[in-house]
């Protein structure tokens, strides 16, 4: 028994749904641990230890690459100069980015 042309044509429609689905909720999964991240970090922010303010610094601006790395079609390079300026500024955009792909995944 062979497969239908239309059952192939429906399923293909599925795997692409399911990709797209599990890519989009990656990429959220991926904001949920950065945010997180950043929220850690944000507890070490007031620490008068200079070592402590650097190696603080160093990980919030690989924090930062890394979401402008795996977003980079949603935001603009410009917002990353506030983003090192204003954590919440940062915060911000990320829960904007999390609303952006659920309502992806809704349409």
């Amino acid at each position: 028994m062979g497969l239908s042309y239309g059952w192939y044509i429906g399923n293909a429609f599925i795997y692409k749904l399911r990709k797209s689905f599990f890519k989009t909720m990656t990429l959220i999964e991926s904001i949920y641990e950065i945010k997180s991240a950043v929220l850690d970090l944000a507890r070490y922010t007031p620490s008068k230890d200079a070592i402590v303010k650097k190696k603080v610094q160093e990980k919030y601006l690989k924090l930062i690459d890394m979401f402008f790395r795996e977003n980079e079609s949603l935001v603009k390079p410009e917002q990353r100069y506030s983003c090192l300026q204003d954590m919440n500024y940062f915060v911000r955009l990320m829960d904007e980015a999390v609303e952006h792909y659920y309502l992806e995944v809704e349409e």
